[in-house]
């Protein structure tokens, strides 16, 4: 046996999160990330020889890679290597929630998942140790823009922005678990000041509280997700215009190529090919954007790449289609409001950062294209593995048995302590 399988969780934890870091923090070179992602890859040979997949785990795994195949055999711009390569991390995806998963069925280890908090929290906490001070140390140019501080930062420790936003994130939830009182809010609120500039960032977690408020009525819930079903219907039947507001930036132009070619293509064009789709079968529109916003712009270098697709939910709407979709964010919203978020007041501290994290990447990836890469990957293990299938541990849960039958029926209980 290469690990011993009590150790098997902490690894795990360890790798993810050593691998994750080791992504964002890359100068953007190319070289750098192709070599963290083969590391990825070799955890397979460490974790998948010590644990079975458990249950759920294996149904992902599965069900991922026989829809890759079904895209690669009818779709013609799947791009067969991007597809190969997320099938690569699907399968490193499976024992390492195993491995954490595992950990929450071993009686011996009733801490454990408050120890595998410690290490992401202690990670998260050197990351912004380094950050801070180059960020502290150009707060004066913050009078010109958010940009120029976040532009520092990049030269200086090669974290690009959107990235930052990641560790940002990151950093927000386990310290929203960790820290109690006042304490916690006022880092919260020190750390929301400091990085306002970030979009997805901000963005991501305020689409969160108000999912997190919402979710607890039925009926608003109900809502939330009939208006996604709704326009999953408006985007098939009828050709989509956006509206002007939603071109004050360049971005707009690519939203409303996304929903034109998810109206054409309702089952997606096939995962990796927009680049090509876009160059040979599609013409976007800067002039929409010009009309809006002023022909006399200057416009910056990055204002001239109109073919960005810097969102989650435009790239699921183009390679997925529409249908796809919609299936997609209500059942991963259902899913973890149901396994997590209502048993909120019971979960480990390692269960509810997985839960933030998840989550806040679900949101976030409205405005960024985060899906897909190592550290997406990272808060989807952490989250399925600290799944906890054991009922003994919700009886504080359960609201009310039945004498003489197994039926239990479960109450809402709060979405947030």
């Amino acid at each position: 046996m290469i690990i011993k399988q009590h150790k098997l969780p902490i690894y795990a934890v360890l790798f993810c999160m050593f691998l994750s870091l080791l992504y964002l923090f890359n100068y953007g070179n190319r070289e750098v990330l192709r070599f963290v992602n083969y590391l990825f890859m070799t955890s397979i040979l460490l974790f998948f020889i010590n644990a079975r997949l458990f249950k759920l785990a294996f149904k992902i795994v599965v069900f991922v890679c026989v829809f890759y195949f079904i895209q690669i055999l009818t779709l013609p711009y799947a791009d067969n290597k991007i597809i190969l390569n997320q099938i690569g991390f699907l399968l490193v995806f499976g024992p390492l929630s195993t491995a954490i998963y595992r950990s929450n069925l071993n009686s011996e280890n009733k801490n454990l998942n408050n120890e595998l908090f410690e290490i992401i929290w202690k990670m998260l906490l050197l990351s912004m140790i380094v950050i801070m001070p180059i960020y502290l140390w150009n707060i004066p140019r913050m009078g010109i823009s958010y940009n120029h501080v976040y532009f520092d930062i990049y030269n200086t420790i090669g974290v690009h922005k959107q990235y930052l936003g990641v560790i940002v994130a990151w950093f927000s939830a386990a310290a929203f678990v960790q820290l109690k009182g006042i304490f916690r809010v006022f880092v919260l609120m020190i750390i929301f000041g400091l990085f306002f500039g970030i979009r997805s960032f901000i963005f991501g977690y305020l689409f969160f509280a108000l999912y997190a408020i919402l979710a607890k009525n039925y009926a608003l819930r109900l809502s939330i997700y009939l208006s996604i079903l709704c326009s999953i219907l408006l985007v098939i039947l009828y050709k989509p215009t956006i509206f002007d507001f939603l071109l004050f930036d360049i971005r707009g132009i690519m939203l409303d190529a996304s929903l034109n070619i998810a109206h054409s293509n309702i089952f997606g064009i096939g995962v990796g090919g927009v680049d090509e789709y876009l160059l040979s079968e599609y013409t976007l529109n800067p002039q929409m954007y010009l009309d809006v916003i002023g022909e006399g712009r200057n416009y910056s270098n990055i204002d001239k790449n109109f073919n960005l697709v810097e969102s989650d939910f435009m790239q699921l709407l183009i390679v997925m289609g529409p249908i796809f979709t919609g299936v997609y964010y209500i059942s991963v919203l259902e899913f973890v409001r149901t396994r997590f978020l209502i048993k909120w007041s019971i979960l480990s501290n390692f269960q509810k950062y997985a839960c933030i994290a998840f989550l806040w990447f679900i949101f976030a990836g409205l405005f960024e294209d985060y899906m897909g890469n190592i550290f997406w990957w990272t808060s989807v293990i952490f989250l399925i593995g600290s799944l906890n299938e054991d009922r003994k541990r919700f009886g504080s849960f359960l609201l009310f048995k039945g004498k003489g039958s197994n039926r239990v029926r479960c109450g809402r209980g709060l979405l947030i302590k």
